[in-house]
């Protein structure tokens, strides 16, 4: 009898296979966690966009003589402020540089007798030594308080960035006519 003992072990193609499969599920990998990073990169500026116009408007409470009297009309207050009388604290962006303390700012905007809307444009390098400006959308609303005799009332809104004078930077984001 002839003992041949069979060896054991992985053929070239199954090497290159395994190998293969690892490629693809490191490449997944990594591309899920480049994508949580910059996820977590923009809500980080969301998130110090909130704080600092809710500093903002606790500035404007305080300081009632500092809102707009006219409707449509808009003050400002700049972030070097808002430090300076301790309603927030350094203001810094992802990669721990400071945010503009002239740049950056807060503005009210007077919408009727009562009722004001807050902007805020923080300017902050990121890793690209870009500016970075988050600005809140204007809801504006309108209607037909007398239809006709066979037409329903109808209200319409547009929402619209009004930070800017120049139409084609301003498209609407949005207008519905109910």
């Amino acid at each position: 009898m002839n003992n041949k003992t069979k060896k054991k072990g992985f053929t070239l193609v199954e090497l290159l296979a395994a190998v293969v499969l690892l490629g693809l599920l490191i490449t997944g990998v990594v591309v899920g966690i480049s994508k949580v990073v910059k996820k977590s990169r923009q809500n980080y500026y969301i998130k110090q966009q909130e704080l600092v116009t809710q500093a903002g408007r606790e500035y404007f409470n305080d300081n009632r003589n500092m809102l707009p009297t006219v409707i449509d009309a808009e003050k400002c207050v700049k972030l070097s402020t808002l430090i300076g009388n301790k309603y927030i604290d350094k203001v810094v962006d992802y990669d721990n540089n400071g945010c503009s303390l002239e740049d950056s700012k807060v503005c009210a905007t007077k919408i009727s007798r009562t009722k004001y809307s807050y902007r805020t444009a923080l300017s902050c390098p990121d890793d690209n030594s870009t500016i970075i400006n988050y600005n809140t959308p204007t809801i504006e609303f309108s209607g037909d308080s007398s239809p006709g005799k066979n037409k329903l009332p109808s209200v319409s809104f547009r929402i619209y960035y009004a930070d800017t004078s120049d139409e084609s930077k301003n498209p609407a984001l949005s207008q519905y006519k109910y």
